[in-house]
């Protein structure tokens, strides 16, 4: 992950970065641009290259548990009634669908 200041480079200065690129910007001058360092201008313009895109790739966190079908009944459910609990709602929900 590319950081500046212990936060993720927001999608504006990745595009940035690319943009200036696209100028024949030195990665010296974007850096003192974006404020981000010389290398993290090399690893973006590395990654738009190789992907074509400066959006973060998919982390390789817990996966989900719930099917598209799931998340749509559960946000039905919640648009009827936003106050409803979780456990009230993993109560009303089908018999195959499990909370974790």
């Amino acid at each position: 992950m590319f950081v500046v200041d212990g936060k993720q480079l927001p999608l504006e200065s990745r595009g940035g970065i690319v943009a200036l690129k696209n100028q024949q910007m030195s990665n010296v001058a974007i850096a003192r641009a974006i404020g981000c360092s010389e290398n993290t201008v090399r690893r973006w313009w590395k990654r738009y290259n190789e992907n074509g895109h400066v959006k973060r790739q998919n982390g390789s966190g817990r996966p989900k548990k719930t099917t598209e079908q799931q998340d749509e009944a559960l946000y039905q459910r919640i648009v009827e009634n936003p106050f409803l609990t979780a456990a009230r709602l993993s109560g009303n929900m089908l018999p195959t669908f499990i909370l974790l």
